[in-house]
């Protein structure tokens, strides 16, 4: 049964103040907490795994085998051994091991009560008195002095011996490189190739190697590494420079290359790119699209500058040209690449397509050329003018003036009607033209009035808004118009104006003559009535009520002259009615 878990004695905190590699391991045997110095030299892989015996947790067994792989073969299976029986007895235990003849690693356990076990790592050198070490051993206190990433490692194996404080810092644990280990590459076939080069000549220089740094990521770092002697055994001396920026920046370079490459080998306009060398034309790049527009193989596009005669050669058959017509399409090439022409034009194909070519200036001499296919926008203007002219020609003949107008309040319809009917100048009317300004211009020609005239202009425009259809009457000078403004089913807008002058003129020329009439027919002696042949009474006057002594009403009530009739005889205005009845109607 597992013994329960037991918080550390001391805390992360306090170990961070303490010389050489400190760890707690749990009555369990499972790392509790430690210090970053065991970290960097143990396989200890988060902080999130440093919990009271946490699954995954560093074992104090693997723990002793990861430092007894550091110590000469002839020696691991003792110090095993004595440090695996301190630990099924709880004994404290303090020893000593030789790492090399100058260097020493003292290892401190030690048992509390409730079977916890605190450890302590220290390495340290010492100069023997003696003359046994080999002159050409290293001094691994030396190399903590040194400022750049320095590793050691067994040849054979590749177990590393030592890290100094630099390395630490430069790679830390997002390489997993620590002591005890095999040293670490991120990419295998690099290894590959530092192995051969180091047994074929016993150094390198500056060999390119991928690695990461303390927060794992990706960094290139350039190796030199020589072959020494350590302990009576061949080892290997590595010393790094990390070039960090030069990777990110060739990583980011690559992605933007390959971003610009997927953009303009998917756009939908041709490019290419020509300069001139000693008065030769050189396609330097072209697009997948201007292959497909002019016919040329992938492989010309994949290398324009050795196929450059033959994709102008290409595009000179797309026009119906001819060998010697590409020469003349070089040379004028050439002449604007050196006058550093820029241009629009428009190519035709024998195949009836129609192209917009383009060509701009580069900033190192060089010209950008672009092709747009134009065909089927083309075809939509030429319709469109064709429609626009049936639609012109249909306004020109209608008796009204029309305009018409999009959502946006812009003019985009217009006949001359229209034009002369408002006193607009050839000129003012264009389309695209606003309606605002268009009314702006009539109040301030005093069309809308001197007093009101802006005012109205205003409420006119406002009412742009509503998309409602109106109906009202304007005048301009002498003239008046009845004007109905009709919205469309896109937001637009079509107003129709007809000339009602003739029609308001009549209109008061009858008001006159009606009111003359009723004048005349009141100021005169005699009664007066007319019948229409249905016996209808279309007039009378008040001296006919007079002299009848019909009361007004009655003639407005009974317009029939059989119900005047009828009223008088049963007033009794007739002696013997049927006789004299038909005596007046004689």
């Amino acid at each position: 049964m597992a013994k329960r878990a037991k918080r550390a004695p001391i805390s992360r905190a306090a170990m961070e103040l303490l010389p050489g590699a400190v760890a707690y391991f749990d009555p369990n045997g499972l790392l509790a907490t430690c210090n970053q110095r065991f970290q960097d030299d143990m396989p200890v892989n988060t902080n999130d795994g440093l919990t009271d015996g946490s699954t995954g947790a560093l074992a104090l067994d693997d723990a002793l085998k990861h430092i007894a792989n550091t110590i000469d073969v002839k020696d691991r299976r003792k110090i095993l051994q004595r440090w695996r029986r301190a630990a099924e007895t709880g004994k404290t235990i303090d020893t000593v091991v030789c790492l090399s003849s100058t260097n020493h690693l003292k290892t401190d356990c030690r048992w509390d009560d409730d079977g916890g076990c605190m450890m302590t790592l220290t390495e340290f050198a010492i100069n023997p008195s003696d003359s046994n070490h080999s002159s050409d051993d290293l001094d691994l206190a030396l190399l903590d002095t040194v400022p750049v990433p320095v590793v050691l490692s067994r040849a054979n194996d590749e177990i590393v011996l030592h890290i100094n404080t630099a390395a630490r810092a430069s790679y830390g644990r997002g390489l997993g490189l620590q002591v005890g280990g095999r040293v670490p590459y991120v990419k295998p076939e690099e290894r590959e190739r530092l192995v051969k080069l180091l047994r074929k000549n016993r150094q390198v220089d500056n060999y390119p190697v991928t690695s990461k740094d303390s927060t794992g990521a990706l960094i290139e770092v350039l190796v030199s590494a020589r072959e020494v002697t350590f302990a009576g055994e061949v080892c290997v001396l590595a010393f790094s420079h990390v070039q960090t920026d030069r990777l990110r920046l060739e990583i980011e370079l690559k992605e933007t290359r390959d971003f610009l490459d997927a953009v303009i080998h998917n756009m939908d306009q041709g490019l290419i790119i020509v300069s001139e060398v000693d008065k030769k034309l050189v396609i330097d790049f072209a697009n997948k699209r201007y292959g497909e527009l002019f016919g040329i193989p992938d492989e010309w596009i994949a290398e324009p500058r050795k196929y450059t005669k033959q994709i102008i050669a290409s595009r000179a058959k797309w026009r119906g040209g001819t060998p010697s017509s590409s020469k003349v399409v070089v040379d004028e090439m050439v002449a604007s690449i050196v006058a550093g022409t820029e241009y629009s034009r428009r190519l035709e194909g024998l195949d009836g397509r129609i192209l917009e070519a383009r060509q701009r200036a580069l900033p190192d001499g060089r010209m950008i050329r672009t092709f747009t296919d134009i065909t089927e926008l083309e075809a939509l203007e030429s319709n469109a003018r064709a429609q626009s002219e049936i639609l012109r020609n249909v306004l020109d003949v209608a008796g009204q003036g029309i305009a018409a107008g999009n959502s946006d309040n812009k003019l985009i319809a217009w006949n001359d009607t229209y034009r002369k009917m408002l006193g607009f100048s050839d000129d003012f009317l264009q389309v695209g033209t606003s309606l605002i300004d268009l009314n702006l211009d009539l109040a301030k020609r005093g069309v809308y009035g001197s007093e009101r005239g802006d005012e109205i202009a205003r409420e006119i425009i406002a009412s742009f808004s509503n998309r409602k259809p109106t109906r009202g009457e304007m005048r301009v000078g002498d003239q008046a118009y009845d004007v109905i403004a009709t919205p469309t089913e896109d937001g637009g807008l079509v107003v129709t104006y007809t000339d009602v002058t003739e029609r308001r003129r009549s209109e008061v020329a009858l008001r006159h003559q009606t009111e003359l009439l009723r004048l005349t027919q009141d100021n005169i002696d005699q009664g007066l009535i007319l019948v229409d042949p249905d016996d209808q009474i279309v007039l009378f006057n008040n001296r006919a009520c007079e002299l009848l002594d019909i009361p007004e009403e009655v003639f407005r009530d009974r317009p029939n002259i059989h119900d005047i009739i009828a009223y008088q005889v049963s007033q009794g205005d007739f002696k013997d009615p049927e006789s004299e009845i038909e005596s007046a109607l004689a």
